[in-house]
């Protein structure tokens, strides 16, 4: 019998919780990489900050300044894109709004190679259209 949490929770929300779970189950660095992947692509911006503050707010101060520290020299990298939940078009907007100029460049140019010359061709003139 579902319980009354499992009728309600948001199926994002239960998505994020499986892959805390399988983090901390793992307990090694690629498990908790992976996690972020999944933060990024199932929660908002401020359902994050408040994870964040949370994690935050629970290690001992002098970790938080570390921590700190690391994270004001890191790039964010939104890693490769999941695959799409509902629509792809909205995924890939989210996926660009959030990704680094590093990665921008680096699956534009993948993709463009991978186009056919009929799409490239189409892709050139919409570009030049909006420049």
């Amino acid at each position: 019998m579902p319980t009354l949490i499992s009728k309600l929770i948001k199926p994002a929300h239960k998505q994020v919780a499986k892959a805390i779970g399988y983090a901390l189950m793992l307990g090694e660095t690629n498990g908790y990489i992976e996690l972020v992947e999944v933060i990024a692509a199932r929660l908002s911006q401020a359902e994050r900050v408040s994870l964040g503050y949370a994690a935050l707010k629970s290690v001992d101060p002098a970790v938080r300044l570390e921590l700190y520290e690391l994270m004001s020299d890191i790039e964010t990298v939104m890693g490769s894109p999941l695959p799409f939940a509902k629509d792809i078009r909205d995924d890939a907007e989210f996926w660009a709004s959030n990704a680094s100029q590093t990665e921008l460049r680096a699956y534009s140019m993948a993709i463009f190679n991978k186009m056919t010359k009929a799409d490239k061709q189409r892709f050139v003139k919409k570009l030049t259209r909006n420049a």
